[in-house]
C-alpha cells in the first residue's frame, strides 16, 4: 500500500484572488516580510497497487482526469510506502 501526496497549486500567470486576499490580511496584520501567498489544495491518497511504477501511473492518470484542472493548475507528487 503506498501513500500519495497530492498538491496543486495555480500555473504561473494565473490569478489566485484567494492568495492574494489572503496576502493583503496578511499584510495588514503586521507581517510585512511576508512578500507572498499562493493557494493550493492537498489531497492524500492510498493506493494498493503492489510497486511504485504502478502506483504513479495511477497517479498521473488520477491528477489529469480527476484532480487537477490542467488548463490552469499544476500539480506535484510524493509516493510513500506505508508501514502495516
Amino acid at each position: 500500500m503506498f501513500l500519495v501526496k497530492v498538491y496543486t497549486f495555480p500555473k504561473t500567470g494565473v490569478l489566485d484572488p484567494q492568495g492574494s486576499a489572503i496576502k493583503a490580511a496578511v499584510s495588514s496584520s503586521g507581517f510585512e516580510r511576508v512578500k507572498d501567498v499562493q493557494t493550493g489544495k492537498y489531497y492524500e491518497v492510498r493506493i494498493d497497487a503492489g510497486d511504485k511504477a504502478k502506483t504513479q501511473e495511477i497517479v498521473k492518470e488520477l491528477c489529469q482526469n480527476i484532480l487537477v484542472n490542467p488548463v490552469i493548475e499544476d500539480y506535484e507528487f510524493e509516493i510513500m510506502e506505508e508501514q502495516a
